[in-house]
């Protein structure tokens, strides 16, 4: 038989038999490693047939499913359906460590932490969960909290250096060394009307009620509960103060000069001095008595209810 080679334009045959095809027109790769051209295109060995080559590549593929056993790899890919939901909790990224998007617009982002680039350090990240986002100013054009008392400016550790503004609205503005050194300002402004400062005292009190330096050396101050008090009366105790000092100490916020409501007995008049009754840190109207208290007291409002009421008082 002649071994002289054939050349022929087709070969049409059902099936080709041999071990091994031209090898140089197959780029060096036994045939193998090619996909079967039969209807079920099932391979007759595991991990034996492929789709295309590593120089011949399939332009696209079509499937309705691809399934990729002992690999993570396709976990860490953003799906493209139109849901873009993962099928597991916590295994689809949105880029990576290496490969970042450079912006992400979103009306709303849902997550347990969120993670920052450390200023100080680029290679590492910071952790930030959504309790300490409620402690971050607002950069919208409102600069509104979204909730009440939520959001600071600054913190305990990380203060701050100077704050320029106009007006500070609030109900209670606090200052000592932990805080704020100076405050500096053209004007401070609070919602309540008294300046308050915290003395010990052996027992809970009232709001409204007339206090007198006590005796005691425990304590600072006492109910004016007898005519022997009246003359070293202090204050009056504030439900509301609108600038606390001494805040630290245990005691009761005594308003010392403001607007404060009192403890009141007897019909009152706007206008009226208010003096400690000597009972249960009261006050009533002076009348004919001689004012020995060392501070004034004037009622703002009238009311004519003979009964313990509170009234609204200037306190000097």
């Amino acid at each position: 038989m002649s071994k002289n080679p054939l050349n022929l334009n087709e070969i049409f045959a059902s099936d080709l038999l041999g071990t091994q095809m031209n090898a140089d027109t197959l780029d060096g790769l036994d045939s193998d490693s090619f996909m079967r051209r039969d209807m079920t295109t099932t391979p007759t060995i595991d991990n034996t047939w492929d789709l295309g080559t590593p120089l011949l590549r399939w332009k696209k593929i079509y499937a309705k499913e691809i399934e990729v056993d002992g690999s993570d790899l396709f976990k860490y890919i953003m799906r493209t359906d139109r849901d873009n939901l993962p099928t597991l909790t916590d295994t689809w990224d949105i880029g990576s460590p290496s490969l970042r998007f450079r912006n992400i617009y979103s009306q709303k982002i849902y997550a347990d932490s969120l993670y920052l680039r450390n200023p100080n350090d680029p290679n590492t990240n910071i952790s930030i969960s959504l309790n300490d986002l409620t402690h971050y100013l607002k950069d919208d054009k409102i600069n509104e909290p979204l909730y009440d008392k939520v959001y600071d400016l600054g913190s305990n550790n990380k203060k701050w250096r100077n704050i320029c503004c106009y007006d500070i609205y609030g109900t209670t503005i606090r200052a000592t060394d932990k805080f704020i050194g100076d405050l500096d300002g053209i004007a401070l402004k609070a919602k309540y009307a008294d300046l308050a400062e915290v003395y010990k005292c052996d027992e809970k009190l009232l709001s409204g009620t007339i206090v007198s330096v006590t005796s005691d050396e425990q304590y600072d101050v006492v109910s004016c509960d007898s005519n022997e008090l009246i003359k070293t009366t202090v204050g009056v105790i504030s439900e509301n103060p609108a600038y606390l000092m001494n805040k630290e100490e245990k005691g009761l916020p005594v308003g010392l000069t403001g607007k404060l409501k009192v403890r009141v007995i007897g019909k009152i008049s706007k206008g009226d001095i208010i003096i400690p009754s000597g009972n249960d840190g009261i006050g009533v109207k002076l009348i004919d008595q001689p004012y020995k208290s060392p501070i004034l007291i004037v009622a703002l409002e009238s009311n004519d209810d003979e009964n313990e009421k509170l009234v609204m008082c200037i306190v000097r």
